[in-house]
């Protein structure tokens, strides 16, 4: 956090985001210390420096035109700043900070200013605490509990990376009375919170792996070997929908065991100036915290809708920003964070969204070839129980020729429930190649040259001096 800078420019209001009250507080103190100013805290309880006088909001902002170099740290005043009467009062006293040596620092746990205020307010990410602020809490309380520590100190802190400071002396003290020891496991289950209470993640529970996928072999094994590498960004995966794209995001999870966490970027949008960007952020940040871990997002054109040219009237760049974080997020991100996005319209994504170290590689997946199509009636004619008798049809392979993995699925699934021929099911599926044929055609023109295959080639047979082989 770069608030010494501003302070030392003369920045008269600054606005931090952080969930930490004290700690930042602390922070803010000691910078005025650094800088030879004085500091004044104000809560809505307390009034200024706790005395337990309450002093309402406007008159809090106009009271500091008493002061002079100052720093006047205000909690939790988001509540206050839809007030007229607020936002005009900031407005007056801001002269009056800028000839009086005066800073308005407003410490908040979420982004929440007017759009009246947005030109006036300089606005501040408090950092989530590093590796050696995490250690020395940890060895702080490892001595005042007499905890010998053997060597763990890295491991555990890697753990409690993305917590707090207090969620991490929470985390060790949990370990403490379950464990009497301070252990790195009890500290990740705690930080699996983080994606609890963040309405836009939620962890998959899908508990299958690539065995309950058929085909895709080329999009499996560069996934599973780059995934392990531990040095990969993410793969974007285009292709027609029931293709099993968003099957195989949560396969890749289990395959590699790291939990897989789905993001929806709709569930991030708010009215508030600047709190969708400031909600993609700590999204992001909690996906950081549980590195390493595969980040899953389903049909990102829709989830990015408008980054290109606004969401809506009225959208003000909202859409358009947000993207720009989460590109800037997946090129420059160094931690174990693979992005597996999936995505029906490739029309609806802008350039950007395709260029080169954005993504490891963009897969196109096609209809199942008739080798695919096979693997997959063999794997959900087992699935479903389905009995000799109900399968009627004499050529599987062909009659679900530019089927889709989810057409056939839905096949065997329906065959079961109804107990019936196959023939009988197929009456109430409508394949969606005989719907969406030349939206399907054009896809396939262009990942042509654009994006790689994700299913291997067709394996072909010949004899040779008598032996059939296989190329």
């Amino acid at each position: 956090m770069d608030m010494e800078k501003y302070i030392r420019a003369g920045y008269p209001a600054l606005y931090i985001v952080s969930t930490e009250e004290y700690r930042t507080l602390k922070t803010v103190t000691k910078t005025a210390e650094k800088l030879g100013l004085s500091t004044i805290t104000w809560t809505v309880t307390g009034g200024f420096d706790g005395k337990g006088q309450p002093i309402d909001p406007v008159t809090a902002i106009l009271s500091v035109s008493d002061f002079e170099d100052t720093i006047v740290a205000y909690i939790n005043f988001h509540f206050f700043l839809s007030d007229p009467s607020v936002i005009q009062a900031i407005k007056d006293v801001i002269p009056i900070c800028k000839a009086q040596g005066i800073t308005l620092v407003f410490i908040s746990s979420r982004l929440a200013i007017p759009k009246e205020l947005e030109k006036d307010l300089t606005v501040l990410e408090f950092s989530l605490p590093t590796e050696q602020e995490l250690a020395e809490i940890l060895q702080r309380i490892a001595k005042e509990q007499g905890i010998n520590l053997n060597g763990r100190v890295s491991e555990i802190v890697k753990a409690g990376l993305g917590l707090t400071a207090e969620e991490f002396e929470n985390a060790i003290a949990l370990s403490l009375v379950t464990t009497k020891d301070i252990k790195a496991e009890i500290i990740r289950e705690q930080k699996a919170q983080l994606v609890a209470r963040n309405p836009a993640l939620k962890f998959s529970t899908f508990k299958g792996g690539f065995e309950t996928l058929a085909g895709l072999e080329n999009l499996k094994r560069f996934a599973k070997r780059i995934v392990l590498s531990g040095k990969g960004r993410g793969i974007l995966v285009l292709g027609v929908p029931g293709t099993g794209k968003s099957h195989f995001a949560q396969c890749l999870g289990n395959e590699t065991n790291r939990p897989t966490l789905m993001l929806d970027f709709g569930l991030l949008m708010s009215s508030y100036v600047g709190e969708t960007e400031q909600r993609t952020k700590e999204a992001l940040d909690i996906a950081e915290a549980m590195a390493p871990c595969i980040l899953f997002i389903d049909e990102i054109e829709k989830g990015l809708a408008g980054v290109s040219k606004g969401a809506y009237v009225g959208d003000s760049g909202v859409a358009q920003r947000q993207g720009g974080i989460f590109l800037k997020w997946l090129q420059d991100h160094d931690s174990d964070v693979f992005v597996v996005a999936t995505c029906n319209d490739i029309s609806k994504l802008p350039p950007e969204y395709l260029r080169a170290e954005r993504w490891d590689a963009v897969f196109f997946v096609d209809l199942p070839n008739a080798e695919e199509r096979k693997a997959i009636f063999e794997l959900y004619r087992k699935h479903y129980n389905l009995r000799d008798d109900q399968i009627d049809i004499d050529d599987i392979v062909k009659f679900t020729e530019n089927w889709t993995g989810a057409e056939i699925r839905s096949l065997c699934r329906l065959a079961s429930a109804l107990d019936c021929p196959l023939s009988e099911a197929s009456t109430y599926i409508k394949p969606i190649y005989e719907t969406m044929r030349d939206e399907i055609e054009a896809l396939r023109e262009w990942a042509k040259h654009r994006a790689v295959p994700a299913s291997a080639p067709p394996t072909k047979t010949a004899t040779v001096a008598g032996r059939k082989i296989r190329s």
